[in-house]
């Protein structure tokens, strides 16, 4: 295996090491152990998709012969199921905690779960210990799989921060689970099918998507602390 494969599989977890170094001047205790978990269960949460996956190769769903089993394989088994995971650990563990308490805490908890997911998942994925689909290129994911994943995690995250205060809790709640999961089995659709030019349109459309859900967070926090300082 070459050097290149190899130098993949510190992307995300350098990332992940990165925003710990940054974020434990400014979080306390308490909260940087809950993003230090929030890691953690992202890593975990692999198991979802590892078992559809296992399903999905009993049953002969790796073979993708045709573009209805590509659609199905890239939507469902891996866009859906991959995010749910990581929408399980944000929504049911982090979410109700006192700590989170809007979108930029959203943006960097849902980031790092995806993190913690994408770190273990390029293992598996290099060393040929999960299977996503035997058209997939896998130096094109191991290298795409950090940035992709994080940007998932921006809208889920963004969604999730606006549910939490109290702007329709239950669409924003589903509709980032949605978006997020629709988006990575568009990505994945891209791999498979070897649709570059697709993947290029769709990353050029989602950067900017996620740029005005960075600039909306960063507004709203200025905005809080004019609130903050109007009310002295």
């Amino acid at each position: 295996m070459s050097f290149y494969y190899y130098f993949s599989l510190v992307i995300s977890p350098a990332v992940a090491g990165i925003m710990f170094y940054y974020l434990k001047k400014y979080y306390d205790k308490e909260r940087f152990r809950l993003l230090t978990r929030a890691f953690i269960l992202g890593a975990l949460s692999i198991f979802i998709p590892l078992i559809f996956q296992y399903l999905a190769k009993t049953y002969g769903y790796t073979d993708l012969r045709n573009l209805k089993r590509i659609v199905f394989y890239s939507f469902i088994l891996i866009g859906f199921f991959s995010e749910l995971g990581k929408y399980l650990v944000l929504r049911y563990y982090v979410y109700p905690h006192k700590d989170f308490d809007g979108p930029s805490d959203g943006i960097i908890f849902a980031t790092m779960i995806a993190m913690g997911y994408a770190s273990v998942e390029n293992i598996l994925y290099v060393f040929s210990y999960i299977d996503y689909g035997n058209m997939n290129p896998i130096l094109a994911h191991a290298y795409t799989a950090a940035p992709a994943n994080i940007f998932f995690a921006i809208v889920m995250g963004f969604f999730m921060g606006m549910a939490k205060l109290g702007h329709s809790s239950f669409l924003n709640s589903l509709g980032g689970f949605a978006a997020a999961a629709f988006f990575h089995g568009l990505y994945d659709f891209c791999l498979i099918t070897r649709d570059y030019k697709l993947l290029s349109v769709f990353a050029f459309g989602f950067m900017i998507l996620v740029i005005l859900l960075l600039w909306k967070t960063a507004r709203g926090k200025i905005e809080d602390k004019r609130t903050e300082i109007n009310h002295l």
